[in-house]
């Protein structure tokens, strides 16, 4: 709201608008009282009719319903501070009823502000009233503290963002100045503590446009720092702008250096670690004395990773993406692969299987090496290693196990075997060490398998390779980090022959026999050899028939 009228004495009209809203209340309607002051320090506008600067009122509130009470107030006196604006401050407090006990009692919500003060500008014109429109020659000059073209803003970082604003006037004075500042979402606007600023009402709640009242009027310079919101901001954007534009009342002599656009580099700080672990690191199949496999054999295992993000900056994306094999060059599936288990700080997250259809679980179909009872992820939260058992380990080329040159090398990097691909995309990811844990079971056919003879006579190397990348990244960013983490997870497939439960019952049989005679002959040589004999009890009896000679003849 503002004045401009050029008479000394004028009506104008004030509007206060009040906004209720019951959380529980007792009562359907509640009652307040207030005051409206007028200029308490300089007493140049008063009510009309009447001739004071102060009305007290009171008011019963409906619930959810905004009330509008007009007063028509009288402007006067305006030469004596034509250059302080005219206040309007409006106090509130509820009343107490007599009528109702103290439970029943309305109580103010404690962050509900009871003051509410509006100001009033006034623009005299130049000359002494004499000329209505001042020549103003206005420049904005604008820059972000501590922060450069050299020098790039980390997002989350933890420092704060400020522009600083000066305004210049070399001409007559400038009323009624405004400084308009404009942002792009995420990127939102602080009100400053030490200038009246606004937000406009269609862009309250993003709080990306800020309309300030610079000092009035301005004939030298004034000042505004402006703190910008980036809590919001993640790897999506290379840099952000803002936008300031500085206009007032009267003839601006040199429009041209009343705005200014500055753009700010970011840049980024994050990391992607890969871990994970196999739930069975072998698994064991039965082949006959033929060497064939002895039954048709089913088994599962499951195949845990940990993606872990770390860094201050949010990440709005990280892909992981695990390769699989499924199938021979001939088309035969060897690999089933069920929907994997995904925790990631409780948010839903979709994975999707190319290359192959993920298996229904049968839940009337028992393994003979089930990972039902394998170790589920844990929630998302910190650095993921309490669920890391001692199979786990951080992902990296593992050693081949001594299986000897023939065995079967079951991995995407060979030739001989299809892949499936396994796609997640797990984010948003906050500025703070965060970890998704995403689970996998694999069941192998055997039967398939054990057509490759070098699976029946030396085993298989079962391998899924997995890779973590930061997706949502722009591609202008300045980065700091691990963008990309790569592993492997191994499972080793291990015959195990049967030979030995088919040995002939006869040979049996002569094993025992054997080992009886055997025995008694040992039993025997040791006899003659004299290790039976009661040397000692001999030995004494003679010792004590001598000693009874001795007694005798001593007699």
């Amino acid at each position: 709201m503002k004045y401009t009228s050029r008479k000394d004495n004028a009506r104008d009209k004030a509007k206060t608008q009040l906004h209720w809203l019951a959380v529980q209340p007792p009562d359907a309607c509640t009652a307040i009282k207030g005051a409206i002051t007028l200029d308490p320090e300089f007493n140049r506008a008063v009510f009309s009719p009447g001739n004071n600067n102060i009305h007290n009122f009171t008011e019963v509130l409906s619930r959810e319903k905004e009330q509008c009470m007009p007063h028509t107030v009288s402007i006067r006196n305006l030469r004596l501070f034509p250059h302080e604006p005219i206040v309007l401050r409006l106090d509130l407090q509820l009343i107490e009823l007599s009528s109702k006990s103290l439970i029943e009692q309305a109580v103010a919500d404690p962050v509900t502000i009871q003051r509410v003060v509006s100001r009033v500008n006034i623009a005299t014109g130049c000359d002494a009233f004499r000329n209505k429109t001042c020549r103003t020659d206005m420049r904005l000059e604008a820059h972000f503290d501590k922060y450069n073209t050299q020098k790039k803003f980390v997002i989350g970082g933890g420092e704060k963002m400020k522009v600083k604003v000066s305004v210049f006037n070399t001409d007559e004075p400038a009323f009624l100045p405004i400084l308009i500042v404009d942002v792009d979402s995420p990127l939102a606007l602080f009100l400053p503590s030490s200038t009246m600023c606004s937000f406009p009402e269609a862009d309250n709640t993003q709080r990306t446009s800020l309309v300030c009242q610079l000092a009035n009027p301005i004939n030298d310079e004034d000042t505004v720092e402006v703190e910008l919101d980036t809590s919001q901001l993640t790897d999506s954007l290379s840099s952000v702008n803002v936008r300031m534009n500085v206009t007032a009342q009267g003839l601006e002599v040199s429009p041209h250096d009343t705005h200014q656009s500055l753009t700010l580099a970011l840049a980024a700080e994050a990391s992607v670690k890969l871990h994970g672990y196999s739930y069975e690191e072998e698994l064991r199949y039965r082949l006959d004395q033929h060497g064939n496999l002895d039954s048709n054999e089913t088994q599962s295992v499951q195949h845990s990773f940990s993606v872990v993000k770390e860094g201050s900056t949010p990440v709005r994306q990280v892909l992981l993406d695990i390769n699989i094999p499924v199938r021979f060059q001939n088309g035969q599936t060897f690999t089933s692969i069920f929907y994997p288990t995904v925790l990631f700080m409780g948010q839903p997250v979709q994975c999707q299987l190319q290359g192959a259809n993920f298996t229904i679980e049968d839940s009337d179909a028992e393994t003979m090496n089930s990972v039902d009872d394998a170790p589920l992820p844990s929630s998302g939260g910190g650095d993921g290693s309490g669920q890391r058992n001692k199979r786990s380990s951080t992902l990296r080329e593992p050693e081949k196990p001594m299986m000897g040159d023939s065995a079967l090398d079951l991995t995407c990097s060979e030739g001989l075997v299809e892949c499936a691909q396994l796609k997640c995309r797990l984010g948003p990811w906050p500025g703070v060490s965060s970890v998704a844990e995403i689970a996998v079971k694999l069941s192998f056919n055997f039967t398939v398998l054990a057509k490759h003879k070098s699976i029946t006579n030396m085993g298989a190397f079962f391998q899924t390779s997995a890779t973590a990348s930061i997706h949502s990244l722009h591609s202008d960013l300045a980065f700091t980090g691990n963008r990309t983490a790569m592993g492997i997870i191994s499972t080793h497939l291990q015959p195990v022959s049967q030979v030995g439960s088919t040995i002939a019952w006869w040979i049996i049989l002569l094993a025992v026999v054997g080992g009886i005679l055997l025995l008694a002959l040992l039993a025997w040589g040791m006899y003659k050899a004299g290790f039976f004999r009661r040397k000692k009890l001999e030995e004494m009896k003679a010792l004590k028939d001598e000693d009874t000679l001795d007694n005798k003849s001593g007699k």
